[in-house]
Formats: C-alpha cells, sequence, structure tokens
C-alpha cells in the first residue's frame, strides 16, 4: 500500500487503540520495531516488558522509549548489546555508566561517541573502541590519544 515505501509506518495510520495495543506494535518485527514504537502510545512507550522485547529486536527503539525506560539499566545494556548506537538515547548517567558504555563499544566501536567524559578515559574503554573502529581514537580522551597502547590499538 502506500506506506510500502517506510515500513512500520502503518501503525501510524491505525486507531489509538491498536496503536496502544503491545502486540500490534511487537508485531512490527525486528526490522520496523522501532519505527513502529514511534506510533505506539505513550503507555506503550512506558511499558517496560514492550520494550524490552523491542530493543532485543532492534536496540535503537530505545529512541522512542518513555524517558524512564531510558534510565533503566537492564532495559538499556540490551539495547546496547543489539545496537551500541543505542547509547546515545540512554539517559546520562547510564552514558556514564562503565558496564553499559562497555557493552556498547563492544557492538560498536564507535558508540564511545555516546560515551560520557569519564568513560571516555577509561583505557580499557577506549581500547575495546579502538580495537573494534580505529576512528574511534577521535572520541578518547585527549590524555589517552596520546598513550602509546592506545593509538597502536587503532
Amino acid at each position: 500500500g502506500a506506506t510500502g515505501a517506510w515500513p512500520g509506518a502503518w501503525l501510524g495510520l491505525a486507531s489509538e487503540a491498536l496503536r496502544g495495543d503491545s502486540e500490534v506494535v511487537l508485531a512490527a518485527g525486528t526490522r520496523y520495531v522501532a519505527r513502529a514504537l514511534s506510533y505506539a502510545t505513550d503507555a506503550v512507550k512506558e511499558d517496560r516488558a514492550v520494550v524490552l522485547v523491542a530493543v532485543r529486536m532492534d536496540g535503537m527503539a530505545l529512541r522512542y522509549a518513555a524517558g524512564s525506560i531510558k534510565g533503566d539499566r537492564e532495559v538499556v545494556l540490551e539495547a546496547v548489546r543489539q545496537s551500541g548506537q543505542a547509547l546515545q538515547y540512554a539517559t546520562g548517567s547510564l552514558r556514564a555508566d562503565r558496564a553499559v558504555a562497555f557493552e556498547a563499544v563492544r557492538q560498536d566501536g564507535d558508540a564511545l561517541r555516546w560515551a560520557g567524559a569519564v568513560i571516555k578515559a577509561d583505557k580499557d574503554v577506549a581500547l575495546a573502541a579502538v580495537r573494534k573502529e580505529g576512528r574511534t581514537l577521535e572520541f578518547v580522551a585527549e590524555a589517552l590519544q596520546a598513550d602509546r597502547e592506545v593509538v597502536l590499538a587503532a
């Protein structure tokens, strides 16, 4: 149909009742769940269980979760395990959480750009990031940009 060019957009055409039905939102499947969640009602976006399922399918679905969910450590960990770039949608405290940032850069070294300053100065995290993606050296703390081991790992 007309929404074929933008899969998942069909949910935007559905009634509010259907946009509030978690089963309908999750029916978008792995490829389009984030887009479908963007059209979901606030109640669905605030439903931890629904968002947890969604981020396991597509970590970037975290973008459309309610603010309180973006601060839920378990949900954010699941999101960044699926897509390191989802770190950008986590709360500041979770972007500064070493374990969360480590998971993100293990999945995508470039996710370091979204980490807190203390994390960017953590040599182990920086090494993991630059080993995964050399250009990530741009995002490590200045002191680590002068660290021989970090530079060689990039």
